[in-house]
């Protein structure tokens, strides 16, 4: 709301700014330039504290529906809560969750081509992506794993969550082993919507990998020079170049590898 109201006073002070009575012709330019953005300023002045406001309200009714969902799945947890929603309820509800185990969220949007995407994830300066898959009859297979594990590299991400309402095939758990990507399915997300439940603030509760929604089977090693976490990174250049390996967090300053 601020945002809009500084917007208004800033452009309202162009639009009524006062035109110069006369312009020598080598000011005809300036004249000229200077009537048109005082035109843009004029309608902006309105514009842009509407769309500001309307993205505000927006927001709030979107926290509000994403509080509505945690409540619901943590009053009934289980498949049938989370199969009764839409996708686009689904990957709201997972966003909210993260939001208050301390992420900050960001959606990509969504209604089209997501590269793989559905959500933003940071927390201490790592990045995370997420893809939501709401299917209610089939298993997520490994090649779901495997192309979300392809965009995670490609985004230079610390690691990567798939969450499902259902469940995951064998040869996707194996995929994961040993690689920065948590596989969420609807029995560990349910777990985690009722931990999160008790409070809407973001609550920082360390690793992700020690979360009720992960897995320590797949969890980012310790680095072997420093014992830091590790992210995961790609090869420029040499006989790996292209493929990925673990990389200590704090390069430059630490070098410690590890093989993926």
């Amino acid at each position: 709301m601020l945002a809009a109201v500084f917007s208004y006073l800033v452009l309202h002070s162009i639009a009524s700014s006062p035109m110069p009575k006369t312009a020598t012709p080598g000011q005809m330019s300036d004249l000229i330039f200077g009537s048109i953005f005082r035109g843009l300023a004029l309608a902006g002045q309105y514009f842009v504290p509407l769309v500001l406001v309307m993205g505000a309200l927006s927001g709030i009714v979107g926290r509000r529906e994403a509080s509505s969902l945690v409540q619901k799945v943590a009053k009934s947890p289980g498949a049938t809560s989370l199969n009764a929603m839409s996708w686009s309820q689904f990957e709201r509800l997972v966003g909210e969750t993260l939001r208050r185990m301390g992420y900050q969220v960001v959606e990509n949007g969504g209604g089209g081509a997501d590269g793989g995407i559905d959500l933003h994830a940071t927390r201490d300066g790592a990045r995370y992506i997420v893809q939501c898959k709401q299917w209610r009859t089939y298993r997520v297979g490994v090649s779901v794993v495997r192309e979300h594990f392809g965009v995670m590299t490609a985004e230079r991400a610390a690691g990567g969550f798939v969450v499902t309402s259902g469940r995951f095939t064998q040869e996707a758990l194996d995929f994961a082993v040993g690689k920065p990507i948590q596989l969420i399915d609807g029995e560990q997300l349910s777990k985690a919507v009722v931990a999160v439940s008790q409070s809407e603030e973001p609550q920082c509760r360390g690793d992700f990998a020690k979360s009720p929604v992960s897995s320590t089977k797949t969890s980012a090693p310790s680095c072997p020079v420093c014992q830091k976490e590790m992210v995961v990174r790609l090869a420029k250049q040499g006989s790996k170049a292209g493929k990925s390996f673990w990389g200590c967090r704090q390069f430059p300053n630490c070098r410690g590898v590890r093989a993926i």
